[in-house]
């Protein structure tokens, strides 16, 4: 018996010196594991940068690279203001619908593993954005963001490589969010900058994020919201960005829109969702402390604040034109309506700058 105790003893020894050995053996695997995806990823930036590099120097070098050489100067995105719109709306699909089929060109060249290369990059976005065109020339990305494009481009690549996730499919679930978040931006500056914070707070990875920041170029969002540019704004619908009045955390410009409020009445009045069953210019919510001030007006006439208290009746907040500066409103509200001063003064369009309480 005890010669079996023995060997069962010396067994259980065998046995935690091999789990032994075979732990440190895992262990010394995942590390080294960890170090190849470690140096995969310092190979994968560095052929990028080392991509930019060679570009940036046939850039200087060469004499005409590509044919016009773009521009070295990558301009700033206007920052005037924009109302949110109908056409503001249809604005924020177009661009974002033009950046998702920019990736889905990617996509396809990455699936046949044609290589980055500046004019290839720089052509496929040239014929998207000259078909989402109408009648006017769509700008291209300067020459340091085409770099930048195309480095991404490679960086991304070699992800997908791994992971065999596409761009497009990462993108798509961030198609809503992209609009609603540009749709109510009260310029192309901050439609550009809603678009990255949404970018950045989403769940994809580090190369796609990058890659989708760097389509998005500057002269892009200047375009897209200069209410003189034609883009082909024809497949979107102008009252599906889903814009409330109180999800805006900043203040935003807001454009009149013509509604037909008896038979043979029309006037120019704010509609934005949730609506009231007050009145068809009516928007549902309190708005106590909000500022409102307008921005443009027909000459000679002016825009009414009206607001419907808790009982259901109706006031007259305000009568105030481009020159009167802004106006806070005091009373508690169950739904307000901005409106032209009357039907019978002829309907206008206008702009008001709506600012939610500081």
């Amino acid at each position: 018996m005890s010669d079996l105790t023995a060997k069962f003893a010396s067994f259980e020894e065998q046995v935690a010196t091999e789990h032994t050995a075979l732990m440190t053996a895992i262990a010394d695997l995942q590390t080294a594991i960890d170090l190849v995806a470690s140096n995969t990823d310092l190979a994968l930036e560095n052929n990028a940068a080392n991509t930019k590099a060679l570009l940036q120097a046939l850039g200087q070098t060469g004499g005409c690279f590509p044919c016009p050489t773009p521009s070295i100067d990558v301009p700033g995105i206007t920052t005037d203001p924009t109302p949110v719109d109908d056409d503001h709306c249809q604005r924020s699909q177009w661009i974002i619908t033009t950046i998702q089929t920019i990736l889905s060109k990617f996509d396809t060249l990455q699936s046949f593993n044609v290589p980055g290369t500046f004019s290839v990059l720089n052509d496929a976005i040239s014929q998207i954005t000259s078909a989402l065109g109408s009648g006017d020339t769509v700008p291209l990305p300067s020459f340091p963001e085409t770099v930048n494009i195309v480095g991404d481009y490679i960086s991304y690549a070699g992800e997908r490589a791994f992971s065999g996730v596409s761009l497009s499919t990462q993108f798509a679930p961030l198609y809503g969010p992209l609009v609603t978040a540009t749709a109510i931006a009260g310029s192309a500056s901050d439609a550009q900058a809603a678009y990255a914070a949404v970018i950045d707070a989403s769940d994809a990875s580090n190369g796609a994020k990058l890659l989708f920041k760097a389509i998005a170029f500057a002269a892009l969002w200047s375009y897209a919201f200069d209410p003189a540019s034609t883009p082909d704004l024809s497949p979107f619908d102008g009252g599906a960005c889903g814009v409330e009045l109180p999800s805006i955390t900043a203040c935003t410009n807001f454009g009149g829109a013509p509604i037909e409020v008896s038979a043979g009445t029309t006037l120019y009045a704010l509609i934005i969702p949730p609506s009231h069953a007050d009145g068809p210019t009516a928007i549902g919510g309190n708005y106590a402390g909000w500022s409102f001030e307008v921005l443009s007006n027909e000459p000679g006439h002016d825009i009414q604040v009206y607001y419907w208290d808790l009982s259901h009746t109706l006031h007259l907040a305000t009568s105030f034109n481009s020159t009167s500066g802004p106006y806070t409103l005091v009373a508690t509200t169950e739904a307000i309506a901005v409106q032209t001063e009357d039907a019978n003064a002829g309907a206008f369009p206008f702009t008001v700058r709506i600012c939610p309480p500081a």
